[in-house]
């Protein structure tokens, strides 16, 4: 499948150790502006193949051939290596591709220049990144040795026995590091030994024209290798076995014009694609029987000249056309034809490791098998064990066998943070025996000491009033008394003390001895007046005379009599009394005067989305004490306000603890680290609390994905027991989901007591 395309008539090389891809400009190109000279561009490869360009740099010619070399290269700024490049005047060039991407000046780190014409040759040797091989014009094969500026030939002389003739490529053994292939257009392919400095051996191609475009080795042996054949008429790929290279081994058949290009995958030994002039990208099984070897092909507008792997994304594979694309594709699926048999999966899909851990604290492991014989499974005892986890695991599940969910908020609120310990307060307010009235006490609103707060005020208002009354009256009677001031101490004080005998006796003797506790002074009836000087009063008389209690309100409101108004309301009944109520408290602006219209209306959900956030306890208890049934859903509001609004996470959970919301908590918890043991422990602890608070037999969905964590974790510390305690509420919920299934199985049997409970009943215990 192609993932994208880059639009470049160039030659290509991959880098070792990076998703990057080098570009040069193809040697027979030319841009608009008949610009000579060319390009090396970097592109980064993404996951999912798409190419972005990220560096550039210019070349004084035009390119035949591109290699990177592994990674590090000659010096510490080399850690991306090398990428070497073969002109079209016999040049070879070397760039640092550390030093494109930076976007220095120096980024050609040197040039070498032994060979007489066009270099088409080239590769690094996989072994020493620092040797690098390459082939041109004129049967040329040279072996450079980066590390001393030093050129050396494969054998005396720099031509090998294809004599004159032009080597399109060189390509090192992938086992044998002193091994060098080398192919020519006439057909000939020579295998050097570099230690001997002669040819190991040579071959020449059976088809008609003996025109090899290119030679490479099998991975997997040291002495299979493959040759390209570019011949319209005999469009073929050659596997050689080097131990009889009279003729080829088999031969690979698909292409309808000659093959230019191939490249096995580094991560799968066994598959193979090739390229060609008919615009054919071919992929080839190298297990499967001859005539089954082609397991897929797509064809394009224009040739194919060059095909390479990606040494680290394992099915991606890059190919170019001269019809001006760089394609990358992908072989993660392979199309497979009709009445074709399925392709094996690739090497990269498998495992690396056949380890797994297994319930209880065991490990499973299956060796490599050898000679097609089925391995044998080991199972292995770990002893490795999280105590505090355990510790903490062991608390819960005793909490919940128990029911002592309030000792167990007690123990956490002593021994977690202080942010901590708020969630618990609240968790705890659940279980008691009057939440509304524990939970207003939390929010710091306790009624009874409210009230001893208010009589305390009165008291002290009512006595600063008898002060002020009492300093009035002696203002009062200061005056007469300076006037009659006695001339000698001796008859004031007789005066005094004769005077409140006197008033003393004498209000005594005015009572009646048998009725002097109990009697009353019984004021005359008030006087009405029909005919009252005041317009409004008269209006509002003739009003009453007839019953008309509304138009009278109306006069009261008019004048500004609001307190007579009220009650004349009151008498009107009670569609009236609430219609005044409206009308005066719309008049009203002091701010408690709004929360009690507010109350008046009951209009609590307009409270909530009104009130100011910073203020959300006190509208927490308003919500407690005003409201019944509606107390969740608007708790509820309060605390999506809180964290949409403020970004309050703390107190917007707190407020759908108060709704009994678990869903909406358990949201928020999600979003804190659960990968750890101690982080699920934390978040399993309060879902488990909450859900026990408001008995919730199934916390749903969502929430039985993390009891199926905890269980497996469980298990894998070896609280069998425990595991299966929380798997036990979703056991038909979840019974089709196979993987829950397996764990709830496993541990069911692997449990004694549940065991013996169930044996002999038959049926799945999932039923």
């Amino acid at each position: 499948m192609k993932l994208q395309h880059i639009e470049r008539t160039a030659t290509v090389a991959w880098c070792h150790n990076r998703p990057l891809l080098a570009a040069g400009t193809l040697v027979g190109t030319m841009s608009e502006n008949f610009d000579p000279t060319g390009t090396l561009e970097l592109f980064q490869i993404g996951k999912r193949g798409l190419a972005e360009p990220t560096a550039s740099v210019k070349t004084d010619e035009k390119l035949y051939k591109l290699a990177w070399s592994g990674a590090p290269g000659l010096n510490e700024n080399q850690d991306l290596g090398l990428i070497a490049g073969g002109l079209e005047n016999g040049v070879i060039s070397l760039w640092n591709p550390s030093a494109i991407l930076e976007g220095k000046e120096d980024a050609l780190f040197t040039t070498k220049t032994k060979h007489v014409g066009a270099v088409r040759g080239l590769d690094f040797n996989p072994f020493q990144s620092s040797l690098l091989a390459s082939g041109g014009a004129n049967g040329e094969v040279f072996i450079w040795d980066l590390s001393t500026e030093g050129a050396l030939t494969p054998a005396d002389g720099n031509k090998g026995p294809g004599g004159d003739s032009e080597v399109n490529c060189v390509a090192w053994n992938r086992q044998v590091k002193h091994i060098l292939a080398s192919s020519y257009s006439s057909g000939v392919t020579v295998v050097w030994d570099l230690r001997a400095k002669r040819p190991a051996l040579q071959f020449t191609d059976p088809s008609p024209h003996r025109k090899v475009s290119s030679v490479l080795w099998n991975p997997n042996s040291p002495i299979n290798l493959f040759t390209t054949i570019d011949d319209d008429n005999n469009s073929v790929v050659h596997m050689w076995d080097l131990k009889n290279y009279l003729a080829p081994v088999e031969t690979l058949r698909a292409h309808t014009a000659g093959v230019l290009s191939a490249s096995i995958s580094p991560h799968d030994h066994d598959l193979l694609l090739t390229c060609g002039r008919d615009g054919k990208l071919v992929s080839w099984d190298l297990k499967n029987p001859e005539n089954e070897k082609k397991i897929s092909e797509t064809v394009g507008d224009s040739w194919k000249f060059d095909v390479q792997w990606a040494p680290t994304l394992p099915c991606i594979a890059s190919t170019c056309s001269l019809g001006g694309q760089i394609d990358i594709v992908s072989y993660n699926d392979f199309p497979t034809p009709a009445g074709m048999p399925l392709p094996r999966p690739r090497q990269w899909l498998k495992r690396p490791a056949s380890v797994s851990f297994a319930f209880g604290g065991q490990l499973v492991s299956v060796p490599t098998q050898k000679d097609g014989q089925p391995a044998k499974i080991e199972i292995h005892t770990v002893t490795i064990k999280d105590s505090d986890f355990l510790d903490q695991a062991k608390k819960l599940h005793s909490a919940m066998a128990e029911q002592k969910f309030v000792e167990f908020c007690d123990e956490k609120i002593q021994s977690v943070s202080e942010r901590d310990a708020g969630i618990w307060e609240y968790l705890k307010l659940l279980f008691a025996s009057d939440p509304r009235a524990a939970l207003l006490n939390k929010l710091g609103f306790n009624p009874e000491k409210m009230s001893t707060e208010i009589s305390g005020f009165l008291e002290n208002l009512e006595k600063s009033k008898s002060d002020e009354s009492g300093s009035d009256k002696e203002k009062s009677e200061e005056e007469p008394r300076a006037e009659s001031e006695p001339e000698t101490k001796e008859e004031e004080g007789g005066l005094f003390a004769d005077s409140q005998a006197f008033d003393l006796s004498a209000i005594a003797s005015a009572l009646p001895k048998e009725e002097s506790s109990t009697e009353t002074i019984v004021e005359p009836p008030p006087k009405i007046d029909f005919r009252s000087e005041d317009p409004v009063e008269r209006l509002v008389t003739k009003c009453l005379l007839v019953g008309n209690f509304e138009r009278a309100v109306d006069c009261c409101f008019g004048v500004g009599r609001i307190s007579d108004a009220l009650v004349l309301a009151c008498i009107g009944g009670p569609e009236l009394l609430k219609k005044t109520q409206q009308r005066y408290l719309s008049q009203q602006k002091s701010s408690f005067m709004n929360l009690v219209s507010y109350i008046v209306k009951k209009d609590f959900s307009a409270l909530v989305k009104a009130a100011d956030l910073d203020d959300w306890k006190e509208v927490l208890a308003i919500l407690v004490t005003w409201t019944e049934a509606e107390f969740p859903a608007l708790c509820e509001m309060l605390g999506d306000r809180l964290y949409v609004e403020k970004g309050d996470s703390h107190s917007a959970l707190l407020a759908y603890i108060c709704a009994t919301n678990l869903d909406k908590a358990i949201a928020l918890w999600a979003k804190e680290e659960v990968s750890t043991n101690l982080a699920l422990q934390r978040f399993m602890e309060r879902a488990v609390v909450f859900a026990g608070a408001i008995q919730r037999t199934n916390p749903g969905s969502v929430l039985s994905n993390y009891y199926t964590q905890y269980a497996e974790r469980l298990a894998g510390q070896g609280e069998v027991d425990a595991a299966l305690t929380f798997l036990e509420p979703f056991k038909n919920e979840k019974a089709r989901d196979i993987s829950f299934f397996c764990l709830f199985c496993t541990l069911f049997f692997r449990n004694t007591q549940y065991t013996e409970r169930f044996a002999g009943q038959g049926g799945c215990c999932l039923a």
